[in-house]
């Protein structure tokens, strides 16, 4: 199959196939022709070859956080929640 330039990756090509197998299992029109006997999959995937699905690229989301800056973070915030102990005096230590 060949993804165009508008699609971009083979990732995003398999999102959009996948959200129109699900368009068309819930009884979607497919948008060409002689494909009995022809599988959902199939189909989707040729109709966006042909440049026949419309969609549109949504902006991307808040990059995931690196493990060691959340974990530093999550370290901070308990720091500061914890309680300060509070001492009762002097340690006193015994001489004997």
């Amino acid at each position: 199959m060949k993804i165009s330039e508008e699609v971009g990756s083979k990732y995003r090509f398999i999102i959009i196939c996948g959200k129109r197998v699900s368009q068309l299992q819930k009884g979607a029109k497919p948008r060409l022709e002689n494909i009995e006997n022809q599988k959902m999959t199939l189909t989707a995937m040729q109709e966006l070859s042909s440049d026949l699905l419309v969609f549109k690229k949504l902006a991307a989301e808040k990059r995931i956080e690196p493990y060691a800056a959340a974990k530093a973070r999550v370290s901070a915030q308990a720091a500061e929640a914890a309680p300060a102990k509070e001492s009762d005096g002097p340690a006193e230590e015994s001489a004997e």
